[in-house]
């Protein structure tokens, strides 16, 4: 009997152990929502193993923490996450947790807090609660507001690895400089348009700190809270919002899908004879799997936004003349 006892402890070892990530004696670090991953390993380089809490293809606003991410936090150097609400099951995994392993970092320390709107229906799903005090989560969409988090990431990696602090402030510089970088061409590529026309429909209230930033206009079909669907009379007020704002571009995210951008288009041409269409603007919570294996990061997203937004300018600028030759 003793001797099956410890064949068995042995075997669940063995599958416990093949379950946690081999990191080859790197530092090792977890990292919550795919933004701070991205973030972590233009920092850690190849001096840091990364691996992200909330996996590729998850969506974040519905993640649950499970038994096995309290096993491999407690076997992590560094735990990097958020924060401003974006995990709302932090405290649960924080009770969890040995008191100094891993070390708790939050990148968004310093950042100027952005509040939204939330329209919550009151029921007994968790996530619907999570952040009442309408917290908006979404800082990185301000380049400038990235550089403080990289900043608290590469403060972290740091001080648990002075031995490559050159390396790590090496990395910093050279992203710091993206940063501003596309700070600059988003600032030169949407001031070329009036006050007037920089107004964009959103599917939820997520782009708040770009939009104060670059001095956009945002009108929110939903608030933070993305778990309702909106309705008709905030539908009948967003094509009304359109119609005498002359805005032909409807924005959607792919997580959420574009049924009701599609819907509002539909009924804003029949109602104005415009060619209304729809464009993505992605809030970049998360990115697929084959997303992440095809080169997709922050950068490549965020040129991508600006890209629409510049669109989308175009179009509300080309209806506006239109109206007033009328």
């Amino acid at each position: 009997m003793r001797k099956f006892f410890l064949v068995f402890l042995f075997l669940g070892i063995f599958i416990l152990g093949g379950c946690l990530p081999k990191d080859n004696n790197k530092i090792k670090v977890y990292t919550s929502v795919y933004p701070i991953y991205d973030f972590t390993s233009k920092i850690g380089g190849d001096k840091v193993a990364v691996y992200p809490v909330v996996d590729f293809g998850v969506e974040p606003h519905h993640y649950e923490p499970d038994a096995a991410t309290i096993v491999k936090l407690k076997n992590a150097d560094l735990f990097i996450y958020n924060g401003l609400k974006m995990e709302y099951w932090l405290d649960k995994i924080k009770s969890q947790l040995p008191e100094n392993k891993p070390k708790l970092v939050c990148a968004t320390d310093g950042v100027q807090k952005r509040y939204g709107h939330n329209h919550y229906h009151h029921d007994d799903n968790e996530h619907n609660h999570h952040n009442e005090e309408g917290i908006d989560p979404h800082a990185w969409l301000n380049p400038l507001n990235v550089i403080t988090m990289m900043e608290n990431i590469k403060n972290a990696l740091v001080e648990i690895d002075p031995e490559n602090a050159d390396y790590y402030n090496a990395n910093f510089q050279h992203y710091s400089e993206k940063l501003n970088e596309l700070d600059t061409r988003y600032y030169n590529q949407i001031n070329r348009f009036d006050a007037n026309i920089r107004k964009i429909i959103v599917s939820h209230d997520a782009f708040g700190y770009l939009c104060e930033r670059y001095g956009i206009e945002q009108w929110a079909i939903e608030g933070l809270s993305r778990d309702t669907e909106p309705d008709m009379s905030k539908i009948a007020n967003t094509i009304e919002y359109a119609k005498n704002n002359n805005i032909g571009v409807i924005f959607y995210e792919k997580s959420i899908g574009p049924s009701v951008a599609n819907a509002i288009a539909k009924d804003l041409k029949e109602l104005t004879g415009n060619n209304v269409i729809v464009l993505e603007l992605n809030p970049i919570e998360a990115i697929s799997k084959k997303e992440r294996k095809d080169g997709i990061d922050y950068f490549k997203i965020m040129e991508q936004n600006l890209a629409n937004l510049v669109h989308s300018f175009n179009i509300t600028e080309n209806l506006t003349n239109q109206k007033s030759v009328k």
